[in-house]
């Protein structure tokens, strides 16, 4: 049985490869009979009215929530300035929460990191006494696909916490290495054996780096990974270091092991991240700027030959919009421009959307 959502597949523009059923039937030499799932627990009925329009199979979703006649909110502002929208959405959230709804129930979101760092740092200093899950500047760029990412997220975590999610990824970089640099690992060599080998290794070191640099050469001697044997894993080893010394240089932040074990810490808070983290979770209230043509889509997908920018929009837009239970609010910015100083619009998918939007 495989399961999906083609409506959800929106790593195309960072590389990655969705297949369809008939795609899927092709590979595989099988014969599949096709189910959908219907009922929708998440969101209002117009919550799912409103973003069915982006789905690029069209199919009736009804919502089953104990909510699902709520009216909520849905807006698109197009007018606002990007130097105005910080108090603008200051004052979304502080509306939210007198009305009740928890901080953890309200997420910001925008197509890509750099919008969210100035956001961050600005949005704290306008409500200080509202936490945020929201991403700092921290040594190490986020990078789910990287191993050596995947490697500081189980060295710079607590052991015996989470344990769930530390088996996965401790199973995710076996996998990586033996399907991606041909890396042969006896039997004794799992998740368990990478887990159990990490929490062993003890440097005595304060900085970060080299904290980090003992324990992945303590790990591969363990494995028999060597630099010899497996030049393009080593490279990428090399390049991830530099580029977080080149980070902590760059933004002058602190290098020591608190600073690195800060970056992995659970949070609380209003929810702040971008379209291809935002997958799978589910808050009462969205708010999503950046929804100009240029970051939904991205350049990338517009000029690539081989990804349809319409199809990439319409997927970034029905990953954003049903996360919402109730209330969507989306600001396409005045004021942004491009290197080349032509000013971003809206996205061509929603400028072509003739929705009516509560004012």
């Amino acid at each position: 049985m495989f399961v999906g959502d083609t409506d959800q597949a929106i790593y195309g523009s960072l590389g990655g490869i969705a297949k369809n059923i008939k795609e899927i039937e092709a590979i595989t030499a099988l014969k599949f009979t096709k189910e959908t799932l219907n009922g929708c627990y998440r969101s209002t009925q117009r919550i799912i009215d409103y973003y069915t329009y982006f789905q690029n199979e069209p199919y009736e979703i009804i919502s089953l929530s104990d909510r699902a006649e709520v009216e909520g909110t849905i807006l698109l502002n197009t007018f606002i300035h990007k130097d105005d929208i910080y108090h603008c959405i200051a004052g979304l959230i502080q509306h939210k929460i007198d009305e009740g709804i928890p901080p953890e129930e309200i997420c910001i979101i925008a197509p890509q990191w750099f919008l969210l760092y100035p956001f961050c740092k600005k949005i704290r200093q306008l409500l200080p006494e509202i936490s945020f899950d929201a991403p700092d500047i921290s040594p190490i760029k986020v990078d789910d696909m990287n191993v050596f990412y995947k490697l500081a997220r189980l060295i710079f975590t607590e052991s015996g916490k989470k344990v769930a999610r530390r088996k996965r990824i401790a199973t995710e970089i076996i996998k990586v290495l033996s399907e991606e640099y041909n890396i042969s690992f006896n039997e004794l060599i799992d998740c368990f054996w990478i887990l159990q080998t990490i929490n062993s290794v003890h440097p005595d070191s304060d900085n970060g780096i080299e904290y980090y640099k003992y324990v992945v050469d303590k790990l591969f001697a363990s494995c028999g990974i060597n630099r010899n044997d497996n030049p393009s894993l080593f490279s990428l080893y090399d390049n991830f270091i530099n580029r977080i010394e080149d980070r902590i240089t760059k933004h002058k932040l602190p290098d020591d092991l608190i600073t690195f074990y800060k970056m992995f810490k659970e949070k609380a808070g209003v929810v702040i991240t971008t379209c291809h983290k935002i997958k799978g979770e589910e808050y009462n209230v969205v708010i999503a700027f950046g929804a100009l043509h240029g970051m939904i889509p991205h350049w990338d997908a517009i000029y690539s030959r081989e990804i349809s920018e319409n199809n990439e929009a319409k997927k970034l837009l029905y990953v954003m919009a049903s996360r919402a239970k109730e209330s969507l609010y989306l600001f396409a910015e005045q004021g942004r421009t491009t290197r080349k100083g032509h000013s971003y619009s809206l996205t061509e998918i929603l400028e072509t959307y003739a929705y009516e939007y509560d004012t």
